[in-house]
């Protein structure tokens, strides 16, 4: 079975060091890059998602844009900006001794 994301490529790449019995150390070590992973990825999405979303409504409500009025681009660019300003209202992520943890 062919694992999609990277998160889970890893840890199915733990799961069969552990099958195979390897040494404690490659299990440990690969363990580490999974929680690496999950503890810079998330911040740092969460954050580009903020700056992307400032960038829009910035674009959005500039006069440039004004002139394109309600076509459909702009209608679904105010919908997904709408989404993800609630998503990012939603969500507030934070690394706390190795741990992402969120509140809603």
């Amino acid at each position: 079975m062919e694992h999609g994301s990277p998160w889970e490529k890893q840890e199915a790449k733990i799961e069969t060091i552990k099958a195979d019995g390897k040494v404690k150390d490659g299990v440990r070590k690969q363990e580490e890059t999974l929680a690496e992973t999950a503890t810079m990825m998330i911040p740092d999405t969460h954050s580009r998602l903020e700056l992307a979303v400032a960038d829009m409504l910035e674009l959005l409500e500039s006069k440039s844009c004004g002139y394109l009025g309600n076509c459909e681009e702009v209608v679904v660019a105010r919908s997904v900006l709408n989404e993800a300003q609630a998503a990012l209202r939603h969500y507030h992520f934070s690394v706390q001794g190795g741990w992402i943890c969120y509140t809603p």
